[in-house]
């Protein structure tokens, strides 16, 4: 039973990364909306070695650094299932917010005269 409960905690483990790996490129994604091809590979290509570097920690950690194909399964389910839901709206906060924080930043500098 102990097994079966570690393969569990392994499983929803694998959909929360999922979940989490989403949204941070969500996140990021909306920050740097607006450059060139190269930027966005660089960015991408960053992105995913982190990831990658992240799921590895995660499998480590929990099933001693074996990978099992339900891991893969459900860290794919909690990146569709994300995006399904929640991606959208979470990039167009983050661009908002980003927005804001720029055009909020540019307005106090006229205003000081810098």
């Amino acid at each position: 039973m102990e097994k079966v409960l570690g393969q569990l905690w392994y499983g929803i483990a694998g959909f929360c990364a999922g979940i989490l790996v989403r949204f941070f490129y969500d996140v990021i994604h909306g920050l740097w909306r607006k450059r060139t091809r190269t930027a966005c590979f660089i960015r991408d290509w960053c992105f995913w070695l982190a990831a990658g570097v992240f799921v590895f920690d995660v499998i480590f950690r929990m099933n001693q650094g074996i990978l099992r194909s339900f891991f893969l399964v459900l860290f794919g389910g909690g990146m569709i299932l994300y995006k399904k839901t929640a991606g959208d709206v979470v990039e167009r906060i983050v661009l908002r917010l980003w927005n804001c924080l720029l055009y909020t930043s540019d307005a106090a500098d006229d205003l000081i005269g810098v």
